[in-house]
């Protein structure tokens, strides 16, 4: 569906750069420049300038070997504003604070950063021994399950695009599978096993991860919405492996479930028809 670009007494430019987000969300996946500019009538130069300028100020991504645009983390960075100046944080503060009273267990909440993961905020859990979760530093999309909740519920092309980027380094030792016990890194040995493990996560609407990053960690992780219906963050559970067993871990996946379904409410989702897994995990509040 074309949108149209006339409001008199508007400034052009800014309409167009508009009607171009506009046109990114309601598509919900990325799209090509030949694409954008048919959508919302405009010929390809004028569109690849609107759209350099928006990437500068990180309204969109271009996604990297494809030559295609998403939107870009500084629309969630504005969409995170609610009224009364609200913001990403302090909307999920509340809902890590009681998952970590629940369970005892630290708790922290990530985000999406250029095909990265990034933690912005954490509760301590209140174990003696507990789990320490840097903030602002930027992971790999590989290993752990807080990674893995937003790569699970991208859309396939993106996703897959990842995928392909990504790098597995060689596992020292024995099939890590085989000796899952041991307090040895665990992560996704190559593509294939990474896809099986993210199959797991959309089957469970949610990430389990088990020594993956760090050998003694264990960790779970459900996916955040935004208004668009896009995967962009996450809250995570991680504890020992010892004590935060696969047990205690799937006692603790319906309040988490239920916490990411509620917070991705307040920051504006609304499931649609046919989304099944992302239903299957709004249900569960």
């Amino acid at each position: 569906m074309k949108r149209e670009i006339k409001h008199p007494g508007t400034v052009q430019s800014v309409d167009r750069a508009v009607a171009i987000l506009f046109a990114l969300a309601a598509a919900k996946r990325s799209m090509a420049l030949g694409e954008i500019s048919e959508t919302v009538t405009l010929d390809k130069a004028t569109a690849h300038r609107l759209l350099k300028t928006l990437a500068a100020h990180n309204l969109v991504t271009l996604v990297k070997g494809l030559g295609r645009y998403s939107l870009g983390w500084g629309v969630q960075a504005l969409s995170s504003r609610m009224a009364g100046g609200v913001n990403l944080k302090e909307l999920a503060r509340p809902f890590l604070e009681s998952l970590s009273q629940r369970t005892e267990e630290t708790t922290a909440l990530g985000i999406l950063v250029d095909d990265h993961h990034m933690f912005i905020d954490t509760v301590e859990g209140t174990q003696m021994v507990r789990c320490n979760i840097p903030i602002g530093l930027s992971h790999s999309l590989r290993a752990g399950a807080a990674p893995r909740a937003i790569l699970a519920f991208l859309p396939e092309e993106d996703r897959e695009r990842i995928i392909t980027d990504l790098d597995f380094p060689p596992v020292d030792g024995a099939d890590q599978n085989e000796n899952a016990d041991l307090f040895v890194p665990n992560p996704p040995r190559d593509a294939d096993d990474l896809r099986r493990r993210i199959c797991d996560a959309q089957r469970l609407g949610c990430a389990m991860a088990f020594g993956e990053r760090s050998g003694d960690i264990a960790a779970i992780a459900a996916p955040i919405f935004d208004s668009t219906g896009r995967a962009f963050g996450e809250l995570t559970i991680c504890g020992p492996k010892v004590r935060f067993t696969q047990g205690r871990m799937l006692d603790a996946q319906a309040p988490l479930l239920e916490a990411a379904a509620k917070l991705s409410g307040a920051l504006g989702f609304r499931p649609a028809l046919g989304w099944e897994t992302r239903d299957r995990v709004l249900l569960q509040v």
